[in-house]
């Protein structure tokens, strides 16, 4: 949705759509930026599709602008898991958009991030049209690899976008591994190698519950397991119910609470006019509770007393 937005704002067009605070946030860098190369660009298109390896490979660039000897593609991330802008995706897609303009005058390669809820600047990578074409047999080895009727399968951060997660045997072998693992005998370096896992294990055993619910609604048997009826939620069924609550408990039949924080600059139109307001002054900002993020996070660390409580 968010790309399609930003797609008509490039070409000069209204949104289509109400965009809240949050979601220009999110999108306008990308605009301001694709809008600035393509008044100095010679070609500057949103959304063109490209042939990477043939019909067999092949992607949709957000944007490329080539500007003099230069190629630039950029991509939109509205996401918050970091994005390399050396990426797989990101060369794939340069070496696609150097095929269709047969290779011509490009001397350098820009492949650009644009992801605001990580980094408010544009990730850059430079490359060059050798490097691409050496990433090119690299891309063909991979897609021999991956048709081969033995493929090595290999866990990654990849898999939360593998349909095929839920049956993936090196996944389940890998998650079934460290599922058996006792933790308490785990030293401090391995307790740190298992935590990386974590969200890999939990993609994992969402996908495979995904995949059950879905058999199981089309009919399909799955050893050990049925649906059944969840929890079922009650409800008044008297559309004049809320005459018989007061005739019953009087000023007791309903709740009054007064708004939240964030309900009261949701009501006042976002962040920006929340910040002129008064109310604003009287906002105060709490200790958020430990929680584990990775050494390159901004966050500075806690240092706690791990003795306070004991006396």
């Amino acid at each position: 949705m968010l790309h399609a937005q930003a797609e008509l704002a490039i070409e000069g067009r209204p949104f289509s759509l109400g965009l809240s605070e949050e979601d220009l946030a999110l999108i306008q860098p990308y605009i301001d930026y694709c809008l600035s190369l393509k008044k100095i660009s010679d070609i500057a298109e949103t959304e063109r599709q490209v042939q990477i390896l043939g019909e067999k490979c092949w992607g949709t660039v957000d944007f490329l602008a080539i500007t003099g000897p230069r190629l630039t593609i950029v991509d939109l991330k509205t996401g918050i898991m970091p994005v390399a802008p050396d990426s797989i995706q990101l060369r794939a897609y340069a070496l696609g958009a150097l095929k269709e303009f047969d290779f011509v005058g490009i001397e350098t390669i820009h492949l650009v991030i644009i992801q605001p809820a990580v980094s408010p600047e544009p990730q850059i990578h430079r490359t060059t049209p050798d490097e691409l074409w050496r990433f090119e047999k690299e891309l063909e080895q991979i897609l021999e690899m991956a048709e081969d009727e033995n493929p090595q399968f290999r866990t990654g951060d990849h898999c939360r976008w593998c349909n095929a997660s839920s049956i993936c045997v090196a996944a389940f072998d890998e998650a079934t591994e460290m599922a058996t693992r006792d933790v308490a005998k785990m030293s401090l370096e391995s307790v740190g190698v298992a935590y990386a896992k974590t969200k890999f294990i939990k993609g994992w055993v969402k996908s495979v519950e995904d995949r059950t619910k879905h058999d199981l609604m089309r009919g399909v048997e799955v050893l050990g397991f049925k649906l059944v009826s969840g929890n079922r939620q009650r409800k008044w069924s008297d559309p004049d119910i809320e005459a018989k609550l007061e005739e019953v408990f009087d000023e007791k039949s309903y709740e009054k609470r007064y708004l939240s924080v964030p309900q009261a600059e949701k009501l006042l139109g976002g962040k920006t006019l929340f910040a002129d307001s008064e109310l604003f002054k009287l906002v105060e900002v709490g200790q958020g509770l430990p929680t584990i993020a990775k050494e390159s996070d901004k966050r500075e660390a806690l240092v706690l007393d791990p003795f306070k409580d004991e006396n």
